[in-house]
């Protein structure tokens, strides 16, 4: 093969980056975050495409389901939350393409938040929320290249669309942001095969900030996209989303909450106070149950503290009989010399004199990174109480606890979206 035949090749395949000269991209995967199993105090999502073990996606317990571009969605803002697509789904270092909708909540100048990685055997890519498309090459240099200027006219609230291509062929990355497309910049790839974390990674200790924001719609492709198809993805999505003006509200898909209407009494009162950052106030009995559910991290006045505490008891009176289905605590730790609870009681009841114990929990420590502190949560619960009651009572074995929120579901509830602020 002669020297002008192999610079025609190279130069058609950098121009089909660009240009849709490139061969026909082929999806590999895809998470819409609409194939989902769930009870009140837990879920698990798979891909698109069935729901075997192979196609199960891992990820943190505190994960919330939100209204996503089409359907449902995540929404991440915790150090400690990630969503890791199964080891299945291989991402090529040669060539290949990520396609994701984003809708930010947060945009901090100055501050990177890691929106997804790709951790290969040899190197990473790392997707910032400037839409910097940095990689780590196998040899463990850094190639960081230029933010989108796209990034700019964000405003929190609104949906945006990135499309990642890479091809060794070429030697060249690229971006595009809402079909805009971004220079060819050089690529020197990782080595192996990779796999997608939204998100940090689950052992981060660099203290990258969290997407702080709803993700929805990963695709991955087994090669770059063309233009033609980065406008197509974008149109689809433009289509499904409609005219809806940018807000900082979110939707969150909750099971309906008793305790939301149910009298509560706390003993004793929370007294949490740290320097300026207090957990306690007037209102603390309805943070328990305002739907404002792990909205912001746990150092925000959204959550409820206790410190120096051997013990705390929730109690609710729901005011009539209920056929309770499910119950759960949300509990945060992790920093702030907060850490999680010794043991977690539930009881039920038809009278407050004759309550019944029907679970408990020892909740575990931060994993798989403990060693750094990040805040963390963790809902603990029991999704099959099947009992009639309206007496309920939690019983939180502590020195120091937070919590946000506290959830008491009849039985055969089903999620409906709620609408709150997103506190950011």
């Amino acid at each position: 093969m002669n020297k002008a035949y192999e610079s025609w090749k190279i130069a058609l395949l950098v121009a089909g980056l660009c240009v849709g000269q490139a061969a026909r991209a082929e999806k590999l995967s895809s998470l819409s975050f609409d194939n989902v199993e769930r009870t009140p105090v837990g879920s698990s999502i798979y891909l698109d495409s069935g729901k075997t073990d192979a196609e199960k996606v891992q990820k943190t317990d505190s994960i919330r389901l939100v209204k996503g571009l089409k359907g449902l969605g995540v929404y991440l803002d915790n150090t400690h939350e990630y969503i890791a697509l199964p080891e299945s789904v291989a991402v090529s270092a040669e060539h290949g393409a990520i396609s994701f909708w984003i809708r930010p909540m947060m945009l901090v100048e100055g501050k990177d938040r890691s929106v997804l990685s790709v951790e290969f055997t040899k190197g990473r890519f790392a997707m910032l929320n400037e839409a910097a498309f940095a990689v780590l090459d196998q040899s463990g240099n850094w190639n960081y290249g230029a933010h989108s200027d796209e990034v700019a006219k964000w405003q929190p609230g609104q949906w945006h669309n990135i499309v990642l291509n890479w091809s060794s062929e070429t030697g060249k990355r690229q971006v595009f942001v809402d079909n805009v497309a971004g220079p060819l910049l050089d690529y020197s790839a990782p080595e192996g095969r990779g796999r997608i974390y939204l998100s940090p990674l689950p052992t981060n200790t660099g203290g990258t900030l969290p997407a702080c924001g709803v993700l929805d719609e990963i695709t991955v492709y087994d090669q770059p996209l063309t233009e033609d198809a980065a406008t197509a993805l974008y149109d689809e999505g433009l289509k499904a989303l409609g005219d809806v003006a940018a807000n900082t509200n979110l939707d969150l898909s909750l099971y309906p909450n008793l305790a939301k209407s149910a009298t509560a009494t706390l003993s004793p009162e929370p007294n949490y106070q740290n320097n300026d950052w207090t957990c306690n106030g007037p209102d603390d009995k309805v943070k328990l149950a305002d739907n404002q559910w792990q909205l912001a991290w746990f150092g925000t006045k959204k959550s409820v503290g206790w410190q120096d505490t051997p013990e705390v008891t929730f109690d609710y009176d729901l005011g009539a009989l209920k056929q309770i289905g499910a119950l759960g605590i949300n509990l945060g730790a992790g920093d702030s010399g907060v850490v999680f609870p010794a043991k977690v009681t539930f009881y039920v009841g038809t009278t407050e004199a004759k309550l019944v114990k029907v679970g408990e929990f020892t909740p575990s420590e931060p994993e798989p990174n403990p060693a750094y502190p990040k805040w963390h949560d963790q809902l603990v619960g029991l999704a099959n109480v099947n009992r009639p009651a309206r007496f309920v009572q939690i019983k939180v074995e502590c020195a120091s606890l937070f919590v946000d929120e506290v959830f008491i579901v009849e039985k055969g509830a089903q999620p409906a979206f709620v609408t709150a602020e997103s506190g950011k």
